[in-house]
């Protein structure tokens, strides 16, 4: 497990020179479902973020390493809205995301574990700005599980740069269970280094 969170870490550090540039964070909280056709809770993350240089282009949550979940886990404890979220847009326009499951990752950023994605629709010239919040919803049949400190990265993309950050609060507790190991994680090992 060390090789892979080595060779994550890697990947996000060599992908990244503007690492110290950017700042990305968020929150997720979960409630009884407010549509029980998608699932029986309601997960609903509180995100921001800030870089000096591009607009964001889309948001991840990498919720494992690869080695706990399969896509097909994944795929079958989440599902997502029509509209995966809103936010403010460049110049304060109003923003909607797309929210799906990616079960390759994100190949624009040489990422291979199945991740979260939200992509900001094209939404009359509306687009994510350099600086923003945005608040991203799915859907579980499983409960609130507090998340382990440093357990789910969340990675900003804009341009050819990436910020990587934290999610805290609660995720789904999937049988697999990304979220329950206490260390280990590679986001915890990109936390003991500075940029």
């Amino acid at each position: 497990m060390r090789a892979i969170i080595s060779s994550i870490f890697m990947i996000v550090f060599l992908a990244s020179p503007a690492l110290a540039d950017c700042l990305i964070w968020g929150d997720s909280v979960g409630a009884p479902s407010d549509d029980p056709s998608l699932g029986a809770w309601r997960y609903e993350m509180t995100v921001s973020w800030e870089n000096t240089k591009h607009g964001m282009s889309h948001i991840d949550l990498i919720i494992d390493d690869g080695l706990n979940c399969s896509a097909a886990d994944l795929a079958s404890g989440l599902a997502f809205p029509a509209i995966g979220g809103t936010g403010d847009g460049e110049d304060g326009c109003p923003l909607q995301y797309d929210g799906f499951l990616s079960p390759d990752g994100d190949p624009s950023l040489g990422l291979t574990q199945p991740m979260i994605k939200f992509e900001p629709q094209a939404y009359e010239g509306c687009e994510g700005g350099a600086t923003g919040t945005a608040v991203l919803v799915f859907y579980s049949d499983y409960p609130p599980y507090p998340v382990a400190d440093h357990n789910l990265a969340l990675v900003e993309k804009y341009s050819q740069y990436m910020c990587v950050g934290n999610l805290t609060g609660v995720f789904p507790a999937l049988p697999c269970s990304p979220v329950a190991a206490e260390s280990g994680t590679w986001s915890s090992l990109k936390a003991q280094y500075k940029f």
